[in-house]
């Protein structure tokens, strides 16, 4: 399933670069827009890897149980219906908020395990590129990312209460 989901992402990256790239200069104007939305666009791609690894890494003893129950969280939260930026309305576009939660529940991993994070599998691959990323979608989707943030803190804090997501 997240290797159909990764193809399509890397079709749709290709299908709709103009509109994603011309999404971007919309939202924040940057002078190198072409750039982030190229950031971005390898977030978007990456997020199915991403998820694999948080996958591989629940049976981990070392990862605490609060951040395993944030992977389960993550994993309830991609297959639910409605979502800060559908899919339906902004083809890839609509996906950058579910790799940015995807990327911070990734970091989150990484920054409370027990050990050293360099001891789990695979993680050099992303653990320099995830945190660019995910900064550039800070200034795509600041209300979004805001939301995200503040969602994944309450979690954090034990509150888990259903999350209020809105369908734009």
């Amino acid at each position: 399933m997240l290797k159909a989901l990764k193809n399509q992402l890397v079709l749709l990256a290709v299908q709709e670069q103009e509109r994603f790239v011309a999404e971007v200069e919309r939202r924040c104007h940057p002078p190198n827009a072409a750039d982030t939305a190229a950031a971005l666009r390898e977030l978007i791609v990456a997020m199915p890897d991403l998820i694999a690894q948080i996958r591989a890494w629940a049976g981990d003893p070392r990862i605490p149980r609060h951040e395993k129950q944030l992977q389960g969280f993550l994993l309830t939260y991609l297959y639910h219906p409605t979502d800060f930026l559908p899919e339906s309305n902004w083809g890839l576009f609509g996906y950058l908020d579910d790799a940015y939660l995807v990327g911070q529940i990734y970091l989150g991993t990484l920054r409370t395990m027990i050990d050293s994070p360099s001891s789990l599998p695979n993680v050099k691959e992303f653990e320099a590129a995830v945190p660019p990323w995910l900064q550039s979608a800070r200034q795509v989707i600041p209300a979004e990312a805001a939301k995200i943030d503040l969602l994944l803190s309450e979690l954090r804090a034990g509150n888990v209460g259903e999350p209020e997501r809105t369908q734009d």
